[in-house]
């Protein structure tokens, strides 16, 4: 493990009169985003590579607390708000938890929500379109106020998450799920990029959701769900309540699922799983992700995403990136004798064995474990609220965000972050602040400490353009007794640390390396680097997803060293090619490797 030097940072700055600490070097002055004579609340936010904007939604009660709403607000990158608010749904009766994906070839988001227009009691799951000009885009069964109906079971449901899948055009919507009446379960529902169900019901089988987790034994909710574009599959963890101990304490669990484009379940060791364990005994097809905390409910409120750009290749013949990981976080009470939560984290690593990925456990020092390794982000002594997270590429690196007490004097709540950085010359997390001093787990980062509230449930979304994330999440101010804000914050990337050596800034490379272009998503231009330990004949080529080569970017000797090559998204006859996904090759006659990347015209 490579030493770094422990410390910590913060200045104090005073904006409209209270006094919130943060760190000009780290991130921005706290900006408003919803401004209203109610409440806000439930605060998610996705990013559109293509115009450098975010779109920030939430629930919204402007007509009423047993009518809300969701809303949504356009920002751009530099943090000044496009246009003003506007309703992405206000149907009768109450609409909560909204979240959204961004397909950047279509050009729009798909927000999903849970809604209750059919009465309180009878919860669906609803999608709506907005492209990037803030325009509603109707899909095939859309209702007069543009919504379409992803799960309508006369039954309850409880949140719902979404992400999309850009190389097989396919959105996964997930949620909890109460048609078993017994207990929640976690359900899925494939959805086209035009809005379309897939498959299609027909009248045999009206039923077009499958199962994810329903086992008949456990309490399964509040999923959320990332893509991995390494694997091409998509990864759902969610909370379970397992039952209790012999002090009658609750127990609970974090759980993983993987689902394939075309919903099969995915076990661990990389085969086709089956969704109904038929008691607690069974083996699960999923992982699991936890381990045995108390107080399961708050296990329920699980995060995750994917860290698909990072690759180890190794000198084979095969092309495909042999590892990929997703990183899950989730607030648990480990102690029931003490009221407090603390956020944990555990690091899912896919690795290419035998023509199939197999899931297995990494820890922070990035090796492979047969058991759950666990780790703390934030313990303090107070109730934190839900985290959560967005990756960097340029940084190789997790942010981390949620809501915190540990200034709890005026019964106020404050925001704090924490860098998840990854050395990739060891594959090892750090907890940094600066990307200069590691910190430990009870330090964190600061990012808005007011006498007010701010926290909650919120959102974190990264910049490509930018290199920084927007935090954005909600906010009370008590002396202006109004109710419950939307407020941002930009929290800005940075280089890796000097102080801590990586590979690609070796004279000599110890070993082959391809690094994943950059930017990504691109247009029209990105680079490619590669790294060479010895003098070798390199070939670079680019090609589409049926496997024809568009253009060679090099072909010849280059000495050990690191090089860059540019692609200009065009083909051998110097035409312009379409949006969409294409592979590089770096190829040399001891080693080959091959990633994705994405055009957008």
């Amino acid at each position: 493990m490579k030493t770094k030097v422990i410390g910590f940072f913060g200045i104090v700055l005073f904006f409209l009169g209270r006094a919130a600490i943060v760190s000009a070097q780290d991130h921005s002055e706290f900006f408003q985003i919803c401004i209203a004579d109610s409440n806000q609340g439930f605060v998610q936010t996705a990013y559109d590579p293509n115009h450098d904007e975010y779109l920030v939604v939430w629930e919204d009660e402007r007509n009423g607390s047993d009518n809300t709403d969701i809303y949504g607000q356009f920002v751009d990158g530099d943090g000044t708000l496009i246009g003003n608010n506007f309703a992405v749904c206000s149907a009768y009766n109450p609409q909560w938890w909204p979240h959204l994906d961004f397909d950047p070839i279509l050009n729009r988001y798909l927000i999903v929500f849970e809604d209750r227009r059919h009465g309180w009691a009878n919860g669906d799951v609803r999608g709506v379109f907005v492209d990037s000009d803030g325009n509603f885009v109707d899909a095939p069964t859309s209702d007069a106020d543009h919504t379409f109906g992803i799960c309508t079971h006369d039954k309850d449901i409880y949140t719902c998450s979404v992400a999309f899948n850009y190389t097989e055009m396919v959105y996964l919507v997930v949620w909890g799920d109460m048609r078993s009446e017994d207990t929640p379960d976690v359900y899925g529902q494939l959805v086209g990029a035009d809005g379309t169900l897939l498959p299609p019901p027909t009248p045999a089988d009206s039923e077009v959701n499958f199962p994810i987790a329903n086992s008949e034994h456990l309490d399964e909710n509040v999923p959320d769900v990332t893509y991995n574009e390494i694997t091409d599959e998509f990864f759902v963890v969610f909370g379970t309540f397992w039952g209790y101990d012999m002090q009658y304490n609750m127990i609970g669990y974090v759980l993983g699922q993987r689902v394939g484009s075309e919903g099969q379940l995915i076990n661990p060791d990389g085969t086709v799983g089956l969704a109904k364990p038929s008691s607690v005994a069974s083996v699960l097809p999923g992982m699991f992700i936890s381990q045995s905390f108390e107080n399961g409910p708050d296990c329920f409120q699980a995060k995750v995403d994917s860290r698909i750009e990072y690759g180890v290749q190794v000198a084979k013949s095969s092309a495909v990136m042999d590892y990929t990981e997703v990183q899950v976080v989730w607030k648990s009470q480990v102690d029931v004798m003490q009221p407090y939560n603390d956020v944990y984290g555990q690091r899912v690593g896919f690795f290419w064995e035998d023509d199939k990925y197999v899931a297995r456990y990494v820890n922070l020092e990035g090796d492979t474990t047969s058991d759950v390794s666990n780790f703390l982000i934030s313990t303090q002594e107070g109730a934190v609220d839900m985290p959560d997270l967005a990756y960097s590429a340029q940084d190789d690196e997790h942010l981390v965000a949620w809501g915190d007490p540990r200034n709890n004097s005026t019964n106020s709540m404050d925001l704090y972050a924490q860098r998840l950085w990854i050395n990739d010359d060891e594959d090892m997390i750090f907890l940094d602040d600066d990307r200069v001093n590691t910190v430990t787990n009870t330090e964190n980062i600061p990012i808005c400490t007011t006498n007010n509230y701010e926290g909650s449930i919120l959102g974190v979304a990264h910049s490509s353009v930018r290199n920084e994330f927007l935090v954005a999440y909600e906010f009370n101010d008590y002396s202006m007794e109004r109710g419950w804000d939307v407020y941002g914050i930009r929290f800005y990337g940075s280089e890796p640390s000097t102080s801590v050596p990586l590979s690609s800034r070796n004279n000599v490379p110890g070993d082959f390396q391809v690094s994943q272009n950059y930017p990504n998503p691109f247009n029209p231009e990105t680079t490619i680097e590669f790294s060479l330990p010895v003098q070798s004949k390199v070939m670079v080529e680019v090609f589409d997803v049926l496997g024809r080569r568009i253009q060679t970017l090099f072909d010849g000797m280059k000495d050990s060293g690191t090089y860059q090559v540019s692609w200009n998204g065009k083909d051998e006859s110097g035409s312009e090619v379409s949006s969409g996904v294409y592979f590089y090759q770096v190829k040399t006659e001891q080693f080959s490797a091959k990633k994705k990347m994405l055009l957008i015209r």
